[in-house]
């Protein structure tokens, strides 16, 4: 771990995609901290972006950040199969990491992972930050869910037209398409209900001419709940996230990046008391999404739940915190099912 001397916390970034971009604008609201570096394959475009940006520095290679840069910790922006070395790289300096969504491909990779930034006192977090929406986090804990009965079934469909299939960021290889895009934040958003280990996973996919998975069909199957889980990088815009109990429907319209309502349902709709309480979680659903959006007035601050990630590796860091927010056995269960739908896929 290497906290710089000014105890403000320097980042640096690996790829320098959109999602990179997005970052560094999103960064800049945030106290104690700061972007230095960035870091590309190709040296012309990480002089780009650190011009852009106003970084003080950029380098052609993971390794010739670390010799020079001295940062703290970096977010890691690349295609999804070279997360593992790039993240390894890093880990074995004691530098910690964020890794853009799915972190690993494979539970084999993440257990590797954990075990370096263990032994070298660094952290590692899986860029899923929409886990770090206020809403999704309540609805999600477990003592608030009890009251909603006994859970039962999840079903979700996300469906996008991705206009940008045919790049390389999709290739089969590169572990892209449907499920790494869109079936991810499923499968996370499930696992934070399902708790349990799933039991079986049955899974159907519809490819391009160059193997890329254009939709998928998965069904998991785990201790007295299961899930039905679509989507698709071709089709009209349509998403949601549903979950069952044996006496409520919870609806996320929009479950992916920054969820802005939650619906609450009785099954027995002509409870008039149960209609009350639905109405009323609706409607704080909708005051939490505004008060993350408009965030501490005190400090002027617009936080979103990318923010928050970044804060709960700086809080990892300075000694603020023991644990993340999101652990690394939540974190395994979701990557082994994501795993074992990558099989059937390929």
């Amino acid at each position: 771990m290497n906290v710089s001397e000014s105890n403000s916390i320097n980042w640096g970034i690996v790829g320098v995609g959109a999602i990179s971009k997005k970052f560094v604008k999103n960064f800049s609201l945030l106290k104690n901290c700061s972007i230095t570096s960035i870091c590309s394959r190709s040296i012309e475009k990480a002089n780009a972006f650190a011009n852009e940006f106003g970084l003080d520095y950029a380098y052609g290679s993971p390794m010739e950040m670390i010799l020079s840069s001295g940062i703290d910790a970096v977010y890691i922006a690349t295609p999804i199969s070279t997360h593992f070395e790039i993240a390894k790289l890093f880990l074995r300096h004691g530098i910690s990491v964020l890794v853009e969504k799915p972190i690993v491909v494979n539970v084999d990779q993440l257990d590797i992972l954990y075990e370096i930034a263990n032994n070298n006192k660094a952290y590692i977090l899986d860029g899923m930050w929409t886990l770090y929406n206020r809403n999704i986090q309540k609805i999600s804990d477990k003592n608030f869910i009890q009251k909603f009965g006994r859970l039962q079934h999840m079903e979700s469909t996300l469906a996008f037209n991705n206009t940008i299939v045919a790049n390389e960021l999709f290739e089969s290889k590169e572990y892209g398409g449907a499920l790494a895009d869109l079936g991810v934040y499923q499968i996370y958003i499930a696992s934070l209900f399902s708790r349990l280990d799933i039991a079986h996973t049955a899974c159907s996919f519809i490819k391009n001419s160059s193997s890329v998975d254009l939709t998928y069909n998965i069904v998991l199957l785990g201790d007295n709940i299961s899930a039905r889980l679509s989507g698709s990088i071709v089709a009209p815009e349509h998403s949601f996230f549903k979950v069952i109990s044996d006496e409520y429907e919870i609806l996320i319209p929009h479950p992916i990046f920054n969820p802005k309502i939650i619906i609450f349902l009785p099954k027995n709709r002509l409870s008039i008391k149960k209609n009350i309480f639905c109405f009323f979680l609706s409607l704080e659903s909708v005051f939490n999404y505004l008060l993350q959006l408009a965030g501490d007035k005190l400090l002027s601050k617009k936080y979103n739940p990318l923010h928050y990630q970044v804060l709960d590796i700086n809080d990892l860091i300075s000694g603020k915190k023991l644990q993340p927010l999101i652990s690394y056995n939540f974190t395994r269960r979701a990557i082994q099912t994501l795993e074992d739908a990558i099989k059937v896929r390929n």
